[in-house]
């Protein structure tokens, strides 16, 4: 009879952890079942929805989706010579 699970959360760091939150997230959100996924990832079903449940860290963003791509195009384009900048950072 086991005791412990075997995949123990806790011993993973926080950036694996978040890793593995925004997959699992994204793979129930892309149809997959939480039983699907907590299985895959060997972890259990609660946590799928306790993620779920869970706002993403941080403040909301202050521009909208537009804005955003907007600015990803201005600057992944052009070099910061060809914006008039004398170099790069």
């Amino acid at each position: 009879m086991k005791c412990k699970p075997e995949n123990d959360g806790r011993k993973y760091d926080h950036h694996t952890l978040q890793l593995m939150r925004i997959q699992a997230i994204k793979a129930v959100r892309g149809g997959q079942s939480a039983t699907e996924v907590a299985t895959a990832d060997g972890i259990n079903r609660q946590t799928i929805y306790r993620w779920m449940a869970k706002p993403i860290p941080g403040r909301p963003s202050k521009l909208s989706d537009q804005q955003m791509r907007w600015v990803a195009e201005a600057v992944g384009n052009d070099t910061p010579q060809q914006d008039g900048f004398e170099f790069a950072l």
